[in-house]
């Protein structure tokens, strides 16, 4: 019946819409965790190491790190996200080698 038919696209709807807050609160939450531990990485340089080689080898680990991330999220969330990473890689201002 059309009632039927009707609760079923109201349902398919709304389950759409629950799947894309899904994906913007799992890409917000990811990018956030990248995002802090680059601010505690500077927090900690700036409180405990001296010396600028010191601190190129932490932030090197930490810039590792948080590319694994970073290629994760865009893999996980495919589309959009896998074209926006091939460009930020291509950048030599934004991302680091």
């Amino acid at each position: 019946s059309s009632g039927a038919r009707g609760g079923e696209e109201i349902t398919n709807g709304f389950r759409r819409r629950i799947k894309e807050a899904t994906r913007v609160g799992q890409v917000f939450l990811r990018a956030a965790h990248i995002y802090g531990s680059y601010k505690t990485a500077q927090a900690h340089v700036r409180l405990t190491m001296k010396s600028r080689e010191e601190r190129d080898d932490y932030f090197e680990n930490v810039h590792n790190v948080n590319s694994d991330r970073m290629l994760n999220l865009c893999l996980d969330m495919r589309g959009f996200f896998i074209k926006a990473g091939q460009f930020l890689s291509t950048r030599q201002d934004f991302m680091p080698e």
